[in-house]
């Protein structure tokens, strides 16, 4: 079984290498040839071992002379045990290529900050992952690699419609997507009971905001939390997803102007500040920045959070007591069907000192294959149209979750937020600690979407100028 899985993977570098070869350094020469195999083989009338020898198809590769190329490629830590997984993907192609791949892992919290002083001093890794709201400030200020010369429309067919539309900006490939996730409801069954809510048991199930108000309401009157969200340092879900499950948008057609004072902004506005101040329905910790979502609901404190499949086996691992006691739903609705929709790319840098290879590596990735088991070992899904199969074997109560995800990934409900130019700064200047603001009762929901509009709109004219 192993021999046969490392031939699937030598085979598929073989079309990777040869698509490239044509603009690369000298490629390495990866041949098929009949090589005699002793193979072990029950004969069954004696029911004895004998040696036979058979002729068996293998992949040989021929290394590069003195090629002793070292690309560097940056991590987040998806899982504890990223890097040791990602090294485990990567040997096939270290091995067909001799190309070295180092793998380093750094911080969410420190990711940002590391990219920015790497490409200052263009001392840039070869490829490193990113999110989307991030990607195209990079790309704008010429960090990155245009990549439409390393793949074609065959390649690009693969990715899911909205994970390949949000790799191009002004017409140009940006990165590769590579990780796509969303997040469904989990709700605590016996605290449903104890307030007497019906419990939905179904996957499907989306309330409307009033219903889920209502829920809140009730819940918190038993004594519990009910929502498991509350402030955080940046921009994140489900900030973006709630709001335009409202029908509000941040900004005209073509992202010139903040729009966030229309009548549906507001709507979700008053919705935040109900939740955390008008019902107190967020958990104790909700509105500090002690707080970690799903911690709350995983103690038993708060009865629904809005997670991705990690949580489940979170839950597995760590709270037992609670098999049995858990479901999953779509997330709430108002205007429309949002779900939030995050997406992870693999750049390659300008400043890479070995770009052909870094593009070999890239495309290796970037395979279905690669990007189904790597997706996997990382708690997530591919950003491409294989992942439909990347659980296919998950136990029952995981699969309920990724059937799920999937089904928001696939369906148009999980929707991608464009990070238009300004974005950054209007997030993190004006919108992150106005909202903080309102969850706080510091303003109000009339004043919160007045403020980050006209301020958004001052750091809009400055970013087009």
């Amino acid at each position: 079984m192993i021999r046969n899985n490392k031939l699937h993977w030598s085979l598929m570098l073989v079309v990777l290498v040869g698509v490239l070869s044509a603009c690369a350094a000298p490629a390495p020469q990866i041949v098929e040839v009949e090589k005699p195999v002793i193979v072990e083989k029950e004969v069954p009338v004696t029911i004895e071992v004998e040696k036979v020898v058979e002729v068996e198809k293998i992949v040989e590769v021929t290394p590069i002379p003195g090629k002793g190329v070292t690309l560097n490629v940056w991590l987040p830590p998806f899982v504890p045990d990223t890097k040791e997984q990602t090294e485990a993907l990567l040997e096939p192609f270290e091995k067909a290529t001799n190309i070295q791949v180092d793998v380093t892992v750094i911080g969410w919290a420190d990711l940002q900050t590391m990219w920015v002083t790497a490409i200052q001093a263009r001392e840039t890794p070869d490829i490193s992952y990113n999110y989307d709201s991030r990607i195209p400030d990079y790309f704008r200020i010429g960090a990155l690699e245009p990549l439409d010369a390393y793949v074609d429309e065959e390649f690009m067919s693969r990715y899911l419609d909205e994970a390949r539309r949000s790799a191009y900006h002004e017409g140009q490939l940006l990165a590769l997507p590579a990780y796509v996730s969303s997040d469904v409801l989990f709700y605590n069954k016996e605290m449903f009971a104890q307030a007497g809510i019906e419990d939905p048991n179904d996957p499907m199930y989306s309330p409307t905001w009033e219903e889920f108000l209502e829920w809140n309401i009730k819940l918190t009157e038993a004594g519990f939390a009910g929502y498991d969200y509350g402030i955080r340092a940046i921009w994140d879900h489900p900030i973006d997803d709630f709001f335009m499950r409202f029908g509000c948008t941040a900004t005209n057609a073509d992202y010139t102007e903040i729009t966030f004072d229309t009548p549906q902004c507001l709507k979700a506005a008053q919705a935040w500040y109900d939740l955390a101040q008008t019902y107190d329905a967020l958990c104790e910790k909700c509105l500090t920045m002690d707080w970690s979502r799903g911690v709350a609901f995983q103690e038993g404190e708060a009865a629904m959070v809005p997670q991705r499949v990690a949580l489940a086996y979170q839950i597995q691992r760590d709270h037992p007591e609670l098999e049995g006691k858990w479901g999953i739903m779509r997330p709430f609705h108002d205007e429309m069907h949002k779900a939030y929709l995050g997406i992870g790319y693999f750049p390659v840098f300008e400043a890479s000192k070995h770009k052909q290879e870094a593009a070999t590596l890239l495309r290796y990735m970037s395979s279905d294959k690669f990007l189904v088991e790597w997706s996997r070992a990382m708690g997530g899904f591919p950003a491409v149209k294989a992942g439909a199969e990347t659980y296919a074997d998950a136990p029952p109560e995981i699969k309920q979750i990724t059937d799920l995800t999937w089904y928001q990934l696939t369906s148009g409900d999980a929707k991608w937020f464009y990070p238009f130019v300004g974005f950054t700064r209007w997030a993190t200047e004006v919108f992150v600690p106005n909202f903080h603001s309102l969850m706080l009762g510091e303003t109000t929901p009339e004043d919160f979407t007045t403020t980050v509009t006209e301020e958004g709109n001052k750091i809009l004219a400055e970013e087009q100028q």
